[in-house]
Protein backbone atom coordinates (compact mmCIF):
# COMPACT_ATOMS: atom_id res chain seq x y z
CA UNK A 1 0.00 0.00 0.00
CA UNK A 2 1.31 3.54 0.99
CA UNK A 3 0.72 6.99 -0.23
CA UNK A 4 4.23 9.37 -1.13
CA UNK A 5 3.78 13.18 -2.18
CA UNK A 6 5.98 15.79 -2.74
CA UNK A 7 5.55 19.82 -2.44
CA UNK A 8 7.21 22.72 -4.16
CA UNK A 9 7.04 26.44 -2.95
CA UNK A 10 7.44 29.39 -5.00
CA UNK A 11 10.96 29.88 -2.88
CA UNK A 12 12.39 26.92 -4.35
CA UNK A 13 11.46 25.03 -0.77
CA UNK A 14 10.29 21.84 -1.48
CA UNK A 15 8.97 18.59 0.71
CA UNK A 16 8.28 14.69 0.08
CA UNK A 17 6.01 13.05 2.69
CA UNK A 18 4.63 9.85 2.76
CA UNK A 19 1.98 7.34 4.74
CA UNK A 20 4.04 4.04 5.37
CA UNK A 21 0.87 0.73 4.88
CA UNK A 22 2.08 -1.84 6.34
CA UNK A 23 1.54 -5.10 8.42
CA UNK A 24 1.44 -4.57 12.31
CA UNK A 25 4.09 -6.78 13.17
CA UNK A 26 6.54 -5.90 10.99
CA UNK A 27 9.64 -3.95 12.89
CA UNK A 28 10.23 -0.18 11.49
CA UNK A 29 13.05 1.84 13.01
CA UNK A 30 14.40 5.05 12.12
CA UNK A 31 18.04 4.98 11.27
CA UNK A 32 21.19 7.47 10.70
CA UNK A 33 23.61 6.42 8.54
CA UNK A 34 26.79 8.52 7.99
CA UNK A 35 29.48 9.63 4.82
CA UNK A 36 32.11 6.81 3.80
CA UNK A 37 29.89 4.18 5.07
CA UNK A 38 31.32 1.06 4.03
CA UNK A 39 28.06 -1.53 2.72
CA UNK A 40 27.87 -4.59 0.84
CA UNK A 41 26.04 -4.61 -2.15
CA UNK A 42 23.86 -7.41 -3.04
CA UNK A 43 23.91 -9.71 -4.78
CA UNK A 44 27.58 -9.34 -5.62
CA UNK A 45 28.54 -8.83 -2.32
CA UNK A 46 31.06 -5.89 -3.83
CA UNK A 47 31.76 -2.97 -1.04
CA UNK A 48 30.73 0.69 -1.61
CA UNK A 49 30.68 3.55 0.53
CA UNK A 50 28.37 6.23 0.73
CA UNK A 51 28.88 10.05 -0.29
CA UNK A 52 26.18 11.77 1.05
CA UNK A 53 24.75 10.82 5.03
CA UNK A 54 21.02 10.06 5.22
CA UNK A 55 18.28 9.99 7.48
CA UNK A 56 15.39 7.40 6.81
CA UNK A 57 13.08 4.64 7.85
CA UNK A 58 14.67 0.98 7.81
CA UNK A 59 12.10 -1.94 7.77
CA UNK A 60 13.49 -5.52 8.68
CA UNK A 61 12.80 -8.41 6.62
CA UNK A 62 13.33 -11.56 6.63
CA UNK A 63 16.66 -10.93 7.67
CA UNK A 64 17.65 -7.87 6.08
CA UNK A 65 16.43 -3.97 6.32
CA UNK A 66 15.96 -2.25 3.78
CA UNK A 67 16.10 1.56 3.59
CA UNK A 68 11.92 2.34 3.19
CA UNK A 69 12.09 6.33 2.70
CA UNK A 70 14.91 8.85 3.67
CA UNK A 71 16.58 12.12 2.56
CA UNK A 72 20.50 12.72 2.30
CA UNK A 73 22.59 15.81 2.91
CA UNK A 74 22.33 17.53 0.05
CA UNK A 75 18.58 17.11 -0.04
CA UNK A 76 17.46 14.47 -2.61
CA UNK A 77 14.92 12.07 -1.17
CA UNK A 78 13.04 8.48 -1.79
CA UNK A 79 10.55 6.38 -1.02
CA UNK A 80 9.73 2.89 -1.13
CA UNK A 81 6.04 1.78 -2.55
CA UNK A 82 4.30 -1.62 -3.69
CA UNK A 83 3.56 -1.50 -7.32
CA UNK A 84 1.49 -5.52 -7.34
CA UNK A 85 1.70 -7.22 -10.24
CA UNK A 86 3.67 -5.37 -12.59
CA UNK A 87 7.25 -5.13 -11.77
CA UNK A 88 9.79 -7.15 -13.88
CA UNK A 89 13.60 -7.83 -12.94
CA UNK A 90 16.40 -8.61 -14.23
CA UNK A 91 17.21 -12.23 -14.00
CA UNK A 92 21.44 -11.96 -15.13
CA UNK A 93 24.17 -9.74 -13.65
CA UNK A 94 25.98 -7.61 -15.60
CA UNK A 95 29.95 -6.78 -15.43
CA UNK A 96 29.66 -3.29 -17.40
CA UNK A 97 26.51 -2.05 -14.57
CA UNK A 98 26.17 -1.73 -11.29
CA UNK A 99 24.44 -4.80 -10.02
CA UNK A 100 21.24 -3.64 -6.92
CA UNK A 101 18.31 -6.18 -5.83
CA UNK A 102 15.18 -4.13 -5.76
CA UNK A 103 14.80 -3.41 -2.20
CA UNK A 104 18.84 -1.70 -2.23
CA UNK A 105 18.01 1.08 -4.68
CA UNK A 106 16.79 3.59 -2.76
CA UNK A 107 19.70 2.93 -0.49
CA UNK A 108 22.18 3.46 -3.19
CA UNK A 109 20.78 6.13 -4.60
CA UNK A 110 20.36 8.61 -1.73
CA UNK A 111 24.14 7.34 -1.04
CA UNK A 112 25.23 8.33 -4.33
CA UNK A 113 23.24 10.71 -5.81
CA UNK A 114 22.91 15.10 -4.93
CA UNK A 115 19.95 15.70 -6.72
CA UNK A 116 17.26 14.35 -9.33
CA UNK A 117 18.76 15.68 -12.36
CA UNK A 118 21.83 13.46 -11.77
CA UNK A 119 19.67 10.66 -10.82
CA UNK A 120 18.21 10.24 -14.41
CA UNK A 121 21.49 10.35 -15.96
CA UNK A 122 22.93 7.52 -13.40
CA UNK A 123 20.17 5.28 -13.20
CA UNK A 124 20.71 3.66 -16.47
CA UNK A 125 23.80 2.44 -14.92
CA UNK A 126 21.98 0.37 -12.79
CA UNK A 127 20.97 -3.42 -13.29
CA UNK A 128 18.09 -4.09 -11.04
CA UNK A 129 18.33 -7.88 -10.37
CA UNK A 130 16.62 -10.54 -8.43
CA UNK A 131 18.59 -13.65 -9.00
CA UNK A 132 16.92 -17.15 -8.87
CA UNK A 133 18.96 -17.50 -5.23
CA UNK A 134 17.35 -14.25 -4.01
CA UNK A 135 13.61 -15.89 -3.55
CA UNK A 136 12.58 -12.73 -1.28
CA UNK A 137 13.91 -9.99 -4.25
CA UNK A 138 11.91 -12.29 -6.88
CA UNK A 139 8.49 -11.80 -4.92
CA UNK A 140 9.64 -8.26 -4.36
CA UNK A 141 6.96 -5.62 -6.30
CA UNK A 142 7.62 -1.53 -5.62
CA UNK A 143 8.69 1.24 -7.44
CA UNK A 144 10.42 4.52 -6.13
CA UNK A 145 9.41 8.28 -5.94
CA UNK A 146 12.69 10.67 -5.78
CA UNK A 147 12.29 14.20 -4.78
CA UNK A 148 15.30 17.18 -4.68
CA UNK A 149 15.60 20.67 -2.78
CA UNK A 150 14.26 21.90 -6.04
CA UNK A 151 11.21 20.44 -6.14
CA UNK A 152 11.80 18.38 -9.17
CA UNK A 153 10.26 14.69 -8.58
CA UNK A 154 10.28 11.58 -10.77
CA UNK A 155 8.93 7.75 -10.35
CA UNK A 156 11.07 5.20 -11.55
CA UNK A 157 9.29 1.51 -12.34
CA UNK A 158 10.54 -1.49 -14.10
CA UNK A 159 8.14 -3.17 -15.95
CA UNK A 160 7.69 -5.82 -18.75
CA UNK A 161 8.46 -2.11 -20.52
CA UNK A 162 12.42 -1.97 -19.05
CA UNK A 163 12.89 0.86 -17.00
CA UNK A 164 11.10 3.70 -16.75
CA UNK A 165 11.71 7.23 -15.59
CA UNK A 166 8.37 9.62 -15.51
CA UNK A 167 8.64 12.92 -14.55
CA UNK A 168 5.97 13.59 -11.89
CA UNK A 169 3.96 16.89 -12.50
CA UNK A 170 1.24 15.85 -9.84
CA UNK A 171 3.41 15.07 -7.13
CA UNK A 172 1.57 12.06 -5.89
CA UNK A 173 2.96 8.31 -6.52
CA UNK A 174 0.30 4.97 -4.70
CA UNK A 175 0.73 1.47 -5.72
CA UNK A 176 -1.14 0.04 -8.84
CA UNK A 177 -1.28 0.36 -11.82
CA UNK A 178 1.79 2.02 -13.22
CA UNK A 179 2.50 5.85 -13.37
CA UNK A 180 1.41 6.12 -16.62
CA UNK A 181 -2.38 4.86 -15.91
CA UNK A 182 -2.50 6.79 -12.59
CA UNK A 183 -1.91 9.81 -14.62
CA UNK A 184 -4.85 9.10 -16.93
CA UNK A 185 -7.39 8.44 -14.38
CA UNK A 186 -6.27 12.07 -12.51
CA UNK A 187 -7.08 13.93 -15.37
CA UNK A 188 -10.77 14.42 -14.97
CA UNK A 189 -10.07 15.73 -11.43
CA UNK A 190 -7.36 18.33 -12.39
CA UNK A 191 -10.01 20.82 -13.35
CA UNK A 192 -11.70 23.39 -11.21
CA UNK A 193 -13.29 22.32 -7.80
CA UNK A 194 -16.59 22.40 -8.66
CA UNK A 195 -16.56 20.81 -11.77
CA UNK A 196 -14.36 17.72 -11.00
CA UNK A 197 -16.30 14.63 -10.59
CA UNK A 198 -17.18 13.45 -7.14
CA UNK A 199 -14.01 12.01 -4.85
CA UNK A 200 -13.85 8.54 -5.10
CA UNK A 201 -13.83 7.20 -0.92
CA UNK A 202 -12.30 3.84 -1.00
CA UNK A 203 -9.32 2.62 0.32
CA UNK A 204 -7.64 1.49 -3.43
CA UNK A 205 -4.73 2.79 -4.94
CA UNK A 206 -6.11 4.40 -7.63
CA UNK A 207 -8.43 6.40 -5.35
CA UNK A 208 -5.81 7.76 -2.57
CA UNK A 209 -3.89 8.83 -5.89
CA UNK A 210 -7.00 10.82 -6.95
CA UNK A 211 -7.79 12.09 -3.27
CA UNK A 212 -4.54 13.13 -2.69
CA UNK A 213 -3.45 14.91 -5.85
CA UNK A 214 -7.37 16.27 -5.88
CA UNK A 215 -6.63 17.68 -2.16
CA UNK A 216 -2.87 18.77 -2.92
CA UNK A 217 -3.53 20.43 -5.82
CA UNK A 218 -6.98 22.73 -4.43
CA UNK A 219 -5.46 23.00 -0.71
CA UNK A 220 -4.49 26.65 -0.05
CA UNK A 221 -0.88 26.61 0.50
CA UNK A 222 1.22 29.03 2.48
CA UNK A 223 4.66 29.30 2.43
CA UNK A 224 5.64 29.07 5.75
CA UNK A 225 7.60 25.61 6.53
CA UNK A 226 5.66 24.37 9.70
CA UNK A 227 2.23 24.85 7.90
CA UNK A 228 3.09 22.89 5.19
CA UNK A 229 4.25 20.25 7.21
CA UNK A 230 1.09 20.24 8.97
CA UNK A 231 -0.79 20.11 5.72
CA UNK A 232 1.25 17.30 4.25
CA UNK A 233 0.29 15.38 7.93
CA UNK A 234 -4.00 16.59 6.83
CA UNK A 235 -3.68 15.33 3.12
CA UNK A 236 -2.12 11.76 3.99
CA UNK A 237 -4.56 11.86 6.85
CA UNK A 238 -7.33 11.69 4.18
CA UNK A 239 -5.59 8.64 2.76
CA UNK A 240 -4.43 6.31 5.95
CA UNK A 241 -5.36 3.10 6.41
CA UNK A 242 -6.85 2.06 9.92
CA UNK A 243 -6.57 -0.67 11.67
CA UNK A 244 -8.69 -3.37 10.50
CA UNK A 245 -10.15 -1.88 7.90
CA UNK A 246 -7.92 -3.92 5.34
CA UNK A 247 -6.85 -7.96 5.99
CA UNK A 248 -4.64 -9.35 3.16
CA UNK A 249 -5.62 -12.98 2.31
CA UNK A 250 -3.02 -14.66 4.67
CA UNK A 251 -4.67 -13.08 7.77
CA UNK A 252 -2.35 -9.78 7.73
CA UNK A 253 -3.69 -6.71 8.70
CA UNK A 254 -2.53 -3.98 6.93
CA UNK A 255 -2.19 -0.26 8.60
CA UNK A 256 -0.58 3.37 8.40
CA UNK A 257 2.43 2.49 10.88
CA UNK A 258 3.59 6.25 10.02
CA UNK A 259 3.54 9.32 8.19
CA UNK A 260 6.97 11.43 7.65
CA UNK A 261 7.36 14.49 6.14
CA UNK A 262 10.95 15.68 5.26
CA UNK A 263 12.02 19.21 4.99
CA UNK A 264 14.31 19.71 1.97
CA UNK A 265 15.62 22.79 2.78
CA UNK A 266 16.33 22.28 6.22
CA UNK A 267 17.14 19.14 6.42
CA UNK A 268 14.57 18.05 8.98
CA UNK A 269 12.26 14.85 8.91
CA UNK A 270 9.10 14.84 10.85
CA UNK A 271 7.86 11.65 11.91
CA UNK A 272 4.67 10.71 13.63
CA UNK A 273 3.72 6.70 14.32
CA UNK A 274 0.04 6.02 13.75
CA UNK A 275 -0.68 5.21 17.50
CA UNK A 276 1.32 8.14 19.14
CA UNK A 277 0.09 11.56 19.47
CA UNK A 278 3.62 13.51 19.01
CA UNK A 279 6.09 14.05 16.20
CA UNK A 280 9.21 13.74 16.31
CA UNK A 281 12.01 16.25 14.39
CA UNK A 282 15.02 15.09 13.74
CA UNK A 283 17.58 17.34 11.90
CA UNK A 284 19.90 15.38 9.44
CA UNK A 285 22.39 18.66 9.96
CA UNK A 286 22.95 18.22 13.37
CA UNK A 287 23.09 13.96 13.63
CA UNK A 288 25.15 14.04 10.43
CA UNK A 289 28.13 15.62 12.42
CA UNK A 290 27.28 12.96 15.20
CA UNK A 291 26.79 10.18 13.04
CA UNK A 292 29.90 7.98 12.66
CA UNK A 293 28.32 4.82 11.99
CA UNK A 294 24.93 3.16 11.12
CA UNK A 295 22.64 3.78 14.01
CA UNK A 296 19.54 3.19 15.41
CA UNK A 297 16.73 5.99 16.98
CA UNK A 298 15.13 4.13 19.75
Amino acid sequence: MCTAISIKHQTDHAFLARNFDYDSTSLLKLAKIPRNYSSPLEPTLNTFKTRYSIIGMMLWHEGTHVLVDGMNEKGLSGAILNLPDACVWNKVLVSDGINLLPTDVSFYCLSQFSSVTELKVAIHQLNIVAPEDHPFAKTTQIHWMFCDKTGESIVVEQTESGLCIYDNPIGVLTNGPTFDQQLINISPYLKDSQTAPPLPGDDSSPSRFIRAGYLKRHLQWTQQPLSTVTHCFHILGNVALLPGILKQTQGEEFETRYTACMDLKHLRYYLKWYHHLKTQIIDLKQEQDECKTLTFFE
